[in-house]
């Protein structure tokens, strides 16, 4: 059998085997060419940067809306009263002031100047509408005049003083 060539002698492939080894081989260069190292390694570099930037942005949101609901806690608004007043048993005199509420401790300080004039504690009283503006609630005249309670504008609860009678 000289001259003729017998395949199962030798080591050689089919068409359709060298079709699938070129196949694999295209295959995974095209991969090394397109994911090199230095390519992975920016684009984790970057990832873990965007990470790090999305979660100090949380943190920071986080934080400034715990510093507004502190703020939100202790409401102020000037105050005018027209005559002599008593406030939870204390004779504030007629004039401007300073009302500071906190909602947290339920407390009200009438001030004057920084100086805490009077201070009383405080529940609230869930009222029919909210009301429209800042309002003083009073009860008595002249000399028995005395703060029954306040409610601030856009709100629906009035906060009562304690111990202060609403004989109107």
């Amino acid at each position: 059998m000289h001259g003729v060539y017998d395949a199962d002698e030798h080591d050689f492939c089919t068409a359709g085997e060298v079709d699938e080894i070129l196949w694999n081989l295209i295959l995974r260069s095209s991969l090394l060419v397109r994911l090199p190292t230095e390519i992975d390694e920016k684009q984790t570099r970057s990832f873990d940067m965007k990470s790090l930037i999305k979660q100090a942005s949380i943190s920071l949101v986080i934080l400034s809306l715990a510093a507004v609901s502190v703020v939100a806690k202790t409401r102020k608004e000037s105050i005018s009263f027209t005559s002599n007043t008593t406030v939870n048993g204390t004779l504030v005199k007629k004039g401007t002031y300073q009302l500071k509420f906190d909602d947290e401790k339920g407390e009200l300080s009438i001030m004057k100047d920084g100086k805490v004039i009077a201070q009383a504690t405080t529940t609230s009283a869930k009222r029919e509408a909210k009301a429209a503006k800042f309002e003083l609630q009073l009860s008595g005249s002249g000399a028995e005049r005395q703060l029954v309670g306040i409610a601030f504008g856009g709100t629906d609860q009035n906060i009562v003083i304690n111990g202060a009678s609403a004989s109107r």
